[in-house]
Order: C-alpha cells, then sequence, then structure tokens
C-alpha cells in the first residue's frame, strides 16, 4: 500500500483450480513496505466470499488485496495482465477480473478495505460510470477491453477467474528440501565420533529438479560444523543398463546417474555435541544446511548410527 515498484513474471502456466503465482515482496530495500502479494487462478470461478475466506485461512495472515496507491494499483494488476484471469461481462464489450478487497455493507452503505483501511482516501481508480450499483464486492475491471486496471462493483454471485491477496507477515524465504547421503555408498551410516583425525563424507545429490552448482559452498554446514573441504563429482549410483549376468557381465552393475553431486568432507571430532557439534550418542539423523548463490536457504537430513560415543 504505499508506492511500488516492482518488476514480476507470472507463469502463464495456470492450469488447475487454485493455481497462485510465487509470493512477491515490495521490499523496503524498494521504498515498499515489505508486504507479499500473491495472485490466485480459479478457471472454474469463484464468489467473492470464497475468495475472502480462503484468503483469511491462508496462514501468514493474508487478506483480499487493499489498494491505497495508484501504484500500488499498477503493480497488483501486473499480477494478473494474463488473459486466463479475465470473463467477457456478457455485450457489453467490459470484461470482469479478479477480486479484490473491497466490498459494501448493504446496497447504500460505505465501502470499504477488508482490513478496514480509509477507502478513497486517498486513492479509489472506479471505471467510467463506476461503481454503477451493480453489486457490493469489488473486481478489477478492463472497460471497453479485455483486461484493465479499473474498478467495478460487482455481485458475489459473479464467479470470477481468480484473486489477489496481501499479507503483512515477513515470510521466510521458502527452503529448498534437498536430498542428502551421509557416508556415500554405505549403510548404515555409522560415525566414530571418537575418532581423532577422521572425516565425514557428506553429499547433496543432484537431480533433473536440482543442479548442485546452484549451491553456495561456503554456507553449508553440517550440524552447525563447517566443512573442511569440498569436490563436485558423481556419487549417486543407479543400475547399469548394460549389465547382464550372462550376456555382459563383465560391466559394472551401477553406473553414476548423469548428475553431479556436491561432497562435502566434515571433521569427525567437531560433530561432536561437546566440540563444537550436535551429535552425541543418542543422535539418529544429521541436518546439512546451507544457501543456494542466490540467498534460498536449503536443508536436507540423512540417518546416523553413532558406534562410540
Amino acid at each position: 500500500m504505499k508506492k511500488l515498484n516492482f518488476y514480476v513474471i507470472i507463469s502463464l502456466l495456470w492450469l488447475v483450480p487454485g493455481t497462485m503465482a510465487a509470493p512477491v515482496q515490495w521490499s523496503i530495500a524498494d521504498g515498499g513496505n515489505g508486504h507479499y502479494y500473491e495472485a490466485v487462478l480459479e478457471p472454474d470461478g469463484i464468489s467473492w466470499t470464497a475468495a475472502n475466506d480462503i484468503a483469511n485461512n491462508k496462514q501468514g495472515d493474508w487478506h483480499l488485496v487493499t489498494i491505497t496507491s495508484a501504484e500500488e494499483n499498477a503493480f497488483v494488476y501486473d499480477l494478473v495482465d494474463e488473459p486466463a484471469f479475465w470473463k467477457r461481462g456478457g455485450t457489453s464489450g467490459n470484461w470482469g477480473g479478479p477480486w479484490i478487497g473491497g466490498y459494501q455493507e448493504g446496497d447504500t452503505g460505505p465501502w470499504k478495505w477488508v482490513t478496514g483501511e480509509p477507502f478513497a482516501s486517498p486513492y479509489e481508480n472506479w471505471g467510467p460510470r463506476e461503481p454503477f450499483g451493480n453489486g457490493d464486492k469489488i473486481a478489477l475491471f478492463g472497460y471497453q477491453t479485455t483486461m484493465g486496471p479499473y474498478w467495478n462493483d460487482a455481485y458475489d454471485s459473479h464467479m470470477f477467474l481468480g484473486y489477489i491477496i496481501e499479507s503483512e507477515t515477513i515470510l521466510p524465504p521458502p527452503v529448498i528440501e534437498v536430498s542428502v547421503d551421509i557416508k556415500p555408498g554405505s549403510f548404515p551410516n555409522s560415525i566414530n565420533l571418537r575418532s581423532k583425525n577422521g572425516v565425514t563424507p557428506v553429499a547433496i545429490l543432484g537431480s533433473s529438479d536440482f543442479d548442485v552448482a546452484d549451491v553456495d559452498p561456503d554456507t553449508v554446514e553440517l550440524e552447525g560444523v563447517a566443512p573442511v573441504k569440498w569436490a563436485i563429482e558423481d556419487l549417486a549410483l543407479v543400475p547399469n543398463p548394460a549389465y547382464d549376468p550372462i550376456l555382459n557381465p563383465d560391466v559394472p552393475q551401477m553406473i553414476g546417474d548423469g548428475y553431479d553431486d556436491l561432497v562435502f568432507h566434515f571433521s569427525t571430532p567437531e560433530l561432536r555435541k561437546d566440540n563444537g557439534g550436535t551429535l552425541d550418542g543418542d543422535s539418529i539423523e544429521a541436518m546439512l544446511t546451507g544457501e543456494t548463490i542466490d540467498g534460498t536457504p536449503i536443508e536436507g537430513t540423512d540417518s546416523v548410527r553413532i558406534i562410540k560415543y
């Protein structure tokens, strides 16, 4: 709700009801208020009341978006500047867009925002001849065009194709769950915490969904302990399709999966709870944490068996 300057890319692949773009923040560094905004597509249509209930029940203090400046209105419109969010309004040539958080108390009462913020001061953006008296809720509105940044009054029974929500709560960045293999190639993953000079290898496994080159190795820790060294290898094994115990028994039964893995070595003594780490005789798993190059947190766990403590 104040001035915003944000560039957002919204995917064109809106396929299922309730499809959401990732929340985007109007950052304080960009002159914003730190709030998060999210566009939700409902291809089968949704009423204002249903959209409002979903927003209020979403974890993180979400509500239907409220708009109090021209800059914010432009930003909100950019979130839904895609044909999938809009439906034709009969033969008028006007199109209805997603619901926002404005409503009217009764047919003649004052317009309000769901948050209780002042309405129409300092900003409102009704379309030409609006509000026309055609409802007590507000949706975005394309006047004589398929999409537009105006507002229109509409009845709750209008099943528009989406809504936009907002949260004042500062959300932590999403954590990427990564596949972790402690002591690759062995099971159980036995760790001798009495070791004086040993190291414990741990691999972040790459896949078609995760490229280990995106990890910042300097941020990686195992139970709070930084690695002593790291390298990129292909450790994850899959069955070799060329192997045949009769026709081709001399080739390896297992081969690399073709995806790079990021392999770290941690000082085993430093993993001890009394020596900087967190592992002790009761530990049954260990967590690896870190960040990608762009600062997104990552984490993954694997089982451990403590054999000496």
